[in-house]
């Protein structure tokens, strides 16, 4: 049985909607409709392989935050998106601020990016990862990449703003003026979180039964 069947299907609904050129989605070696599963399969993988013969992964995967320490803190916020489903206006921009910090900072920075430096580091130790690869250019050096590292420097930075009736976010991500003002609709807004959170859910999920 494939546990990952939902997260297969809201995937693959997701990449017909999302409007950016986003790698995992226009990969053609890829099976569309086994982004999880394929994604499960290959951390696995690099997972077992670090723990058993590359333990400075797990290390350093787990310093300073423990990857367990970061699974508690990710069972609350996944509960506060799922309150943030209702209606309420003070609730969904709750949830839009925590949701940008965690999928943004808290794991794009201190996972992902993380995850890809070793494996671009040690290639040959992985063998083939043609699922956890393609994932990972979320955070490479493709265009979808670089608008995703501009709204996170923004957000870190304090540089970003609702629009009116709270459709969408504003964001500056230079450093320094001049400033070039840039938009994000609610719904691509949603479209980067469901995608960024696909592959929190799997991560998490297949450490907790690699690394117990």
């Amino acid at each position: 049985m494939n546990g990952w069947q939902n997260l297969n299907s809201q995937l693959k609904e997701l990449s017909g909607k999302v409007a950016y050129d986003v790698p995992v989605f226009s990969c053609l070696e890829l099976n569309q409709a086994e982004l999880a599963t394929g994604l499960a399969h290959d951390l696995s993988e690099v997972l077992g392989y670090a723990s058993m013969e590359w333990p400075s992964i797990i290390e350093e995967l787990n310093v300073p935050i423990s990857l367990e320490a970061r699974y508690d803190a990710l069972l609350g916020y996944y509960a506060l998106i799922e309150m943030g489903n209702l209606s309420d206006p003070v609730l969904q921009r709750a949830r839009i601020v925590t949701q940008l910090y965690f999928d943004l900072v808290y794991f794009r920075d201190r996972i992902m990016i993380l995850l890809r430096q070793i494996i671009i580091q040690e290639p040959q130790k992985f063998g083939q990862l043609k699922y956890l690869s393609e994932w990972l250019e979320i955070v490479g050096d493709n265009q979808f990449a670089k608008k995703l590292r501009a709204l996170r420097n923004s957000f870190a930075h304090g540089k970003w703003a609702y629009l009116p009736n709270y459709s969408g976010l504003v964001f500056y991500p230079e450093s320094a003026p001049p400033y070039t003002r840039y938009e994000l609709i609610q719904e691509d807004l949603h479209s980067i979180h469901g995608l960024l959170y696909g592959f929190q859910l799997v991560f998490f999920v297949t450490a907790r039964d690699q690394l117990e």
